[in-house]
């Protein structure tokens, strides 16, 4: 089992401080004069502690606040710890649409309890304080911007620190690619990916691949022009198969294979939830998308049929 690190990253404000549990996710502490702030909580509570134990001496006259950017099972099923009852008690805060996507959790955490015993003390708890677009949070010397960032879920936050230029963007992008949520949502993604390209950041953390580059936004947008434009050209100059959406085949039919779409460096290789077979998959998904927003578009429709 891996140990919790604390990451520096060269240059970067000693405010923000970085943690990650092995190749599963990264987790944050921000300290500002006035507040303590953890953006998610991890996949479990023992985790959860142990961060806060690291950063327990910067409570010291400030008052503690909890980030959940969304309702991914690596990112806030450590938040029981912040409960009434828990060791750190303190305000979840999460958008609004995190509750349904709770209330949908309960088959995939009995299905993870009973698959690794890591997971045995992990309960679901929502954000206490929800909000249905963005929030700011005066801290004193920084500002915590929450800006909602649709398109990986529908309800994404991030965090933009502009004192110091820093975007905490957890899963709104992502080293290799980020995930689209749904077909139907690869618009809001690449629209939140506008949104976070105006802060012009110097610092970019994502929440997977171990990156704080700013230049990973500009891939990630990259990325899916190039499968908008490679999946028009494909579509216009051969017909799709009527079963497009459910083969798995769909990027080698279209040219737009895995292996020639994708840096593989820094991909883990071992078994980790998010290793190759996972990006594979976020490939697939992102094809999908891209597909069905062509397919939606009259001009296009007519040449793909």
């Amino acid at each position: 089992m891996p140990a919790l690190q604390e990451i520096q990253h060269t240059g970067m404000d000693p405010r923000v401080r970085i943690f990650r549990f092995g190749q599963e996710v990264d987790a944050y502490a921000i300290t500002t004069q006035e507040h303590l702030v953890i953006f998610d909580t991890f996949a479990t509570p023992e985790l959860a502690l142990e961060m806060m134990e690291t950063v327990q001496a910067d409570l010291a006259g400030r008052q503690l606040l909890v980030i959940n950017s969304h309702a991914d099972w690596d990112h806030f099923w450590g938040n029981s710890i912040f409960t009434a009852s828990g060791a750190y008690p303190a305000p979840i805060i999460g958008h609004e649409n995190m509750l349904t996507r709770i209330r949908d959790e309960a088959v995939a955490l009995q299905t993870q309890q009973q698959s690794d015993v890591r997971f045995k003390n992990v309960q679901t708890i929502s954000p206490n304080v929800t909000l249905s677009g963005g929030l700011k949070i005066h801290g004193g010397d920084l500002t915590l911007e929450l800006i909602h960032t649709p398109g990986h879920t529908a309800d994404h936050l991030c965090v933009w620190i502009p004192e110091i230029r820093v975007l905490i963007a957890a899963d709104a992008i992502e080293k290799p690619i980020p995930e689209v949520g749904a077909n139907d949502s690869l618009a809001q993604m690449r629209q939140s990916f506008s949104k976070l390209q105006q802060l012009n950041a110097q610092y970019v953390l994502p929440s997977h691949g171990g990156t704080h580059s700013p230049a990973l936004l500009q891939q990630n947008i990259d990325y899916f022009q190039m499968l908008e434009e490679g999946v028009f050209q494909a579509i216009k100059h051969h017909p799709l198969p009527p079963d497009w959406l459910t083969r798995t085949d769909l990027p080698e039919i279209l040219g737009l294979a895995f292996e020639t779409c994708i840096n593989p460096t820094g991909i883990p290789s071992d078994d980790s939830p998010f290793a190759s077979d996972f990006y594979r998959n976020c490939h697939l998904k992102a094809i999908r998308a891209t597909v069905a927003t062509a397919q939606a578009q009259p001009s296009q429709n007519s040449v793909a049929q």
